[in-house]
């Protein structure tokens, strides 16, 4: 059983274009809430993003207030174990995905996925994000590594070719269009954010 995990906060069009793409998915996990260090904002979706969920019969709404990125992800992680799901697709509201996923040929713990992305320095590239859910795996400080029995898979490899099993005729496509000016201000201060304290966490870890 396939699902996929998508964050979302006041990006109510790019949200609705996410989910449309992920009619084969049978759950889609959706995490509202504004994050924890950003000063500005209510504490959960007013644009009507909420209302977007009700139009899907897959999407599952979740509020998540005042935590981290790395938080809201592994809250998507701990539903999709609880929903006893298979195989779980990260996601986010400025991508959608193109082509359809084989169940029967799944066996790895995690595979890459082709990215298309016009707003990403590096535009095509491929990332290991549909990943085999264990119970108690979650997501560590830093937002892009995953802890899965003592293991660590890192989320944020970006290469021009797969390191590993990839996803045949499947891809994730991204782009800022949808965003709007309000959104793409909150996400860049936030992660400016999120970048300096993941950067301070690997300094002290080094040291």
């Amino acid at each position: 059983m396939l699902a996929a995990g998508v964050i979302f906060y006041n990006d109510r069009e790019g949200l609705k274009r996410t989910l449309a793409s992920l009619e084969q998915f049978k759950y889609v996990f959706c995490i509202d809430g504004k994050f924890r260090d950003v000063k500005e904002g209510p504490l959960l979706s007013n644009d009507g993003s909420r209302e977007v969920i009700d139009r899907f019969s897959n999407a599952i709404l979740c509020s998540s207030l005042e935590r981290s990125e790395p938080e809201k992800r592994s809250v998507y992680l701990e539903m999709a174990s609880s929903f006893k799901c298979d195989y779980l697709l990260v996601i986010d509201t400025d991508e959608y995905v193109i082509g359809n996923i084989d169940e029967r040929e799944l066996k790895e713990p995690y595979y890459y996925v082709r990215m298309v992305l016009s707003n990403h320095k590096l535009p095509v590239h491929y990332s290991p994000r549909f990943i085999k859910i264990e119970k108690g795996m979650k997501y560590g400080l830093n937002h892009n590594r995953l802890l899965v029995g003592g293991k660590i898979i890192e989320l944020a490899i970006r290469a021009n070719k797969p390191l590993s099993k990839v996803l045949e005729g499947f891809e994730i496509h991204g782009d800022d269009a949808l965003r709007t000016e309000d959104y793409r201000n909150t996400i860049s201060e936030y992660q400016k954010i999120l970048f300096a304290q993941e950067q301070g966490l690997s300094v002290k870890a080094n040291s």
